[in-house]
């Protein structure tokens, strides 16, 4: 049998199926997210008040399919439902720890499993990645001329998107049309992302940014030139929520300030639409390091992207929540004009963690974005790794690796990623990509990432010996083992109220997680679990408030394991 999406936007896994403990699949929804019958029969909705809570079981010849933990449901008592028809809407009703619905199959022949249940992922038409796509792309650095050391690179991973800034009449740089139409010589199926450069002196008033709107269309009359229809793409401004205090040439992270970008950005689209109906024009990147942009009457927590309540607010949200995010958040008519979205992530270091988006805090903003514009194409204009050294450690280059492949099996919405960066400047530790006079080997790697669709041949791979092996596991357990930071405030604390304590979980904000909370908890509460290894029966908790990070100002909590 096959099941069609359960979920019409992005969908992240976050749970899936286990035949000892979990025998469904739990996908990540905000509650009131519509849910569509996956199969054709009868359907009867049914509430439990732990288990699945609010659900709806569709039967057929083949299976009971069950969709659970509802808000509610829309369903009569063996009422005939079809294929896409709504059941419901998503919620975190029975046992449920947030917003979030669980699909399960229950086979009439039944399986080896309890309740005769059968993993449906497989069983579920996703919407295809994109055949022959390469993901992987460059960046080719900012004001950096195109040497050619970083034309073997280029030919050697033949990317499937560049991103440049252009020479303009706001600022002179090296790279020019004539390079770009040499890339095309090499990957004619090339994207090319052009990122013209304004200044803080233009972006602080509407004529300025007229100015700068004028001078990206006479950009685009000299590129369009090479480049050919539907594969040149522009973005206007960069981090326009980086206030010029900290360095920004944009507008800042007030509702004033991006209400005014919203404004300045859509009178751009239309203009670059008017003169160049087939270029694409994408809504720029946001700094993580400022606020974005909140909704009127609400500025201390709902983010489109991240904000002071984390990365993760956006699990948190209401169907009322996402729909006042569409129709009349600060950059609402930006957002649904833009063709494309634009965003940066690298492979983070952070507590101990080495991965990209997946992580909590500090990744979760490309999987947010797309809650709200879930059919937009995405590109990763700044992606991979932020320096050579980070480039050479094994550990960094095996994640970044594993998650561009990850990118190409199971996210279908992401065109591209340019790798940072091209180019030769201190600043990242000279040549990303090169060792020598030679393509280093992650450009190998990565070229075999893309070779399904290049037709390349995959290199044999000699045996691991032990001892490459034990290196292997150690590096990989060694990033799981949860983190000792001596300077942490409640580490410090804990060290201070028993020298045996140790981490027992991560520091932990409860505002951060996909979970209700009393309307009355402070959203500044941070806490974490210790454990002393001769007193394993009792569990430390440390909590305390944004802030008050003296030992003297944290609460402590003995409790049983």
């Amino acid at each position: 049998m096959r099941l069609s999406r359960p979920l019409s936007s992005y969908v992240r896994i976050t749970q899936r199926f286990n035949p000892s403990r979990h025998f469904g699949l739990d996908l990540s929804a905000y509650t009131g997210t519509p849910v569509y019958a996956t199969v054709n029969g009868i359907a009867y909705g049914r509430v439990e008040t732990r288990g699945f809570g609010r659900y709806v079981r569709i039967e057929t010849p083949e299976a009971k399919v069950y969709s659970a933990h509802l808000d509610r449901y829309t369903v009569g008592d063996g009422q005939v439902v079809k294929r896409g028809q709504i059941i419901g809407y998503s919620g975190s009703t029975g046992n449920s720890t947030g917003p979030h619905l669980h699909l399960e199959v229950r086979r009439n022949a039944g399986s080896p499993f309890r309740h005769n249940a059968i993993d449906p992922w497989p069983l579920i038409d996703w919407d295809p990645a994109p055949a022959n796509r390469r993901i992987v792309g460059l960046h080719l650095g900012n004001g950096c001329v195109l040497s050619g050391h970083d034309r073997r690179v280029i030919t050697a991973l033949k990317p499937g998107c560049v991103v440049v800034r252009p020479s303009s009449a706001v600022e002179r740089l090296p790279i020019t049309p004539a390079d770009i139409a040499w890339i095309l010589s090499v990957v004619p199926d090339c994207h090319v992302i052009l990122r013209p450069q304004t200044t803080r002196q233009l972006s602080a008033t509407d004529a300025g940014c007229r100015q700068y709107i004028t001078a990206v269309l006479d950009v685009l009359a000299a590129w369009r030139k090479v480049v050919p229809g539907g594969r040149l793409h522009v973005q206007l401004w960069n981090q326009p929520n980086r206030p010029i205090a900290a360095g920004g040439t944009g507008f800042g992270p007030t509702e004033d300030a991006m209400v005014r970008f919203n404004n300045m950005f859509t009178e751009g689209y239309f203009r670059i639409k008017e003169r160049f109906p087939d270029v694409r024009v994408g809504f720029p990147p946001l700094t993580p390091g400022f606020r974005d942009l909140w909704y009127p009457g609400n500025p201390s927590g709902r983010y489109y992207y991240h904000g002071t309540s984390g990365c993760r607010s956006y699990q948190l949200m209401t169907a009322s929540d996402w729909s006042g995010a569409i129709s009349s958040g600060p950059c609402a008519q930006a957002l649904n004009a833009a063709d494309e979205l634009y965003v940066h992530t690298y492979v983070h270091d952070r507590e101990g963690v080495k991965q990209c988006w997946s992580h909590a805090r500090f990744g979760r903003r490309l999987e947010a974005i797309r809650y709200w514009w879930p059919t937009k194409p995405m590109w990763l204009t700044e992606y991979g790794l932020p320096n050579r050294k980070a480039l050479d450690n094994p550990t960094f280059k095996r994640a970044l690796v594993s998650h561009i492949n990850y990118m190409i099996r199971d996210t279908a919405f992401v065109q591209g990623a340019a790798l940072w960066t091209l180019g030769d400047h201190p600043s990242w530790g000279g040549r990303m990509f090169m060792d020598g006079d030679q393509p280093s080997p992650v450009v190998n790697d990565l070229t075999q990432v893309q070779g399904a669709a290049l037709g390349v041949q995959s290199h044999a791979l000699p045996a691991m010996t032990e001892d490459q092996i034990g290196e292997w596991v150690s590096n990989l357990v060694q990033d799981q083992v949860l983190p000792r930071d001596p300077e942490a405030p409640l580490y410090v604390a804990a060290l201070q109220r028993n020298p045996q304590l140790m981490p027992a979980s991560d520091e932990c904000r409860p505002a951060d997680l996909p979970i209700s909370l009393p309307d009355n908890l402070p959203a500044d509460i941070v806490c974490q679990v210790f454990r002393d290894p001769a007193d394993l029966g009792w569990q430390e908790i440390a909590w305390t408030r944004e802030g008050e990070w003296d030992p003297s100002q944290i609460r402590w909590i003995r409790k049983r394991d």
